[in-house]
């Protein structure tokens, strides 16, 4: 439900405020904890999905821009990336 969401994030706002009471160094490390939780649930994925390596380097190194919107969606994202 979105009230939880809501709460979550209120929450998670005020433990950030409160870290930076114990400097800035405890907040570097949370910030360095969430990333790695992401990239942890990143390659746990990954594993569950099981692709091909090399497909994955060709894609990488080599984009395509396949299917209709493709086009609109990459630069909805470089504009998503840059703006901030």
């Amino acid at each position: 439900p979105v009230w939880i969401g809501v709460l979550l994030t209120g929450l998670s706002t005020l433990v950030l405020l409160a870290l930076q009471q114990y400097g800035v160094r405890k907040l570097e490390f949370l910030i360095a904890f969430l990333v790695l939780t992401i990239a942890v649930c990143f390659f746990v994925e990954l594993s569950y999905a099981n692709p091909v390596a090399s497909e994955v380097l060709h894609g990488l190194f080599v984009p395509q821009l396949k299917g209709n919107g493709a086009t609109g969606l990459a630069i909805s994202l470089l504009g998503a990336m840059v703006m901030p």
